[in-house]
């Protein structure tokens, strides 16, 4: 199983797809991106240009519709497939830099639970982007420092602690949680 972001082989990307490796070699020959993108997976022409022999990615699935609103198989017939009226998700990827390179920017679009559209772009090829959208995204960098914090946080509870075992019989206290109690959002600090 590959992991996301993960460059794979030719070879490995038939095994990762169940796809014969002669059929994903025709998909060199003309207009790649598309032709790759039928079976699930990015190619990045500069990375083969290069001489790299991984120059693909797995993409992964666009997350489905909650279960609770999913409808029906059988009641699927009212999705609307005209561009007034169809659900479209827009999704833009930045991912990390690599060697001091310009980050690379993975850019979807998908209608439904159906298989995205996606393109991998240089960061510098994006234009202005809108003002509420700037305005999210310097939310997020503002944010990251107390995400660090939450995450070093919930990494500690998580891992195992070893504790000298008491030969001394303990007696506990417990107290009854409200069954609308809410998880606390506060970080601890010392």
């Amino acid at each position: 199983m590959t992991t996301p972001n993960e460059w794979l082989t030719l070879e490995a990307a038939a095994k990762a797809t169940q796809t014969d490796v002669a059929i994903l070699e025709d998909c060199l020959k003309t207009e790649p991106e598309k032709q790759f993108h039928k079976y699930g997976l990015l190619y990045d022409r500069e990375r083969r240009e290069s001489g790299k022999t991984a120059y693909l990615q797995q993409l992964e699935p666009t997350q489905p519709e909650p279960f609770q609103t999913r409808k029906p198989a059988c009641e699927v017939s009212d999705r609307a497939y005209t561009w007034d009226n169809t659900p479209v998700r827009l999704e833009i990827l930045w991912l990390p830099s690599t060697d001091g390179q310009d980050r690379k920017v993975l850019i979807s679009a998908t209608s439904y639970d159906d298989f995205p559209v996606s393109d991998l772009i240089a960061a510098t090829q994006l234009d202005a982007l809108p003002a509420p959208l700037l305005a999210l995204l310097e939310e997020l960098k503002a944010d990251l420092p107390v995400r660090k914090l939450r995450y070093q946080q919930q990494s500690k509870e998580q891992k195992p602690v070893s504790r000298p075992v008491s030969l001394k019989s303990a007696t506990s206290i417990s107290m009854p949680v409200p069954a609308n109690s809410k998880p606390s959002t506060q970080i601890k600090l010392f």
